[in-house]
């Protein structure tokens, strides 16, 4: 890294000292009569004319880089707050609660039905997570089978806790509604959102 940034430093620090002293001379020739001067006069006014010109590139050079490394700073630090915003707003919409309208058998098996659908971003293959509002404990885990408009049909794929979904078969019978104090919500793949982070994260201290 270090050599790239010396090759962009050299890239740079010729054209613009060439450009400063040419305006420097410039500005001598102007206001001063380098015809009515000695050759020593003109050697001394051209050797100050350097100097002048080396300070004023190596000026301009200094504010282009502290600019150029604010930008990138700055840049970083937009993309981190764009980046966190929408995993911020993921992990709201992930957590926000499903309704679910009730339970069903296809084939012999108990599904959900969910009061979302292919408009509300689910697609064929999503999890969700079954759990105790008030414990927070996880009762089961669901994947969409069947996707509408405005319904989402979920099958069985982890019975964390078998005594729920066994009393809810028992149930089916005379009621089809799903149990109150149970929440269902996005299953959301802590692991892969903590390494994407990790990632990202590095790569801003690189």
């Amino acid at each position: 890294m270090l050599l790239e940034s010396w090759k962009q430093i050299r890239s740079w620090i010729i054209p613009i000292f060439a450009v400063a002293l040419a305006v420097v001379l410039f500005v001598f020739q102007v206001t001063i009569d380098f015809r009515h001067l000695s050759g020593s006069l003109i050697a001394i006014n051209l050797a100050f004319a350097i100097v002048i010109s080396v300070l004023s590139a190596s000026i301009l050079l200094f504010l282009y880089l502290v600019t150029t490394a604010t930008v990138q700073k700055s840049g970083k630090w937009i993309l981190a707050w764009i980046t966190m915003h929408t995993v911020k707003k993921a992990i709201i919409d992930y957590n926000t609660p499903v309704p679910a309208t009730g339970i069903a058998s296809v084939e012999g098996s108990l599904v959900i039905g969910l009061d979302v659908g292919s408009t509300s971003g689910i697609n064929l293959g999503d999890q969700f997570i079954v759990y105790n509002t008030t414990s927070r404990e996880t009762i089961g885990v669901l994947e969409v089978v069947m996707l509408q408009a405005d319904l989402t049909v979920c099958r069985i794929i982890d019975m964390t806790n078998p005594e729920f979904w066994t009393v809810l078969e028992l149930r089916m019978d005379y009621d089809l509604s799903f149990p109150a104090g149970v929440t269902i919500a996005r299953n959301m793949q802590e692991d892969a959102l903590l390494e994407f982070l990790h990632n990202l994260l590095q790569s801003w201290r690189d």
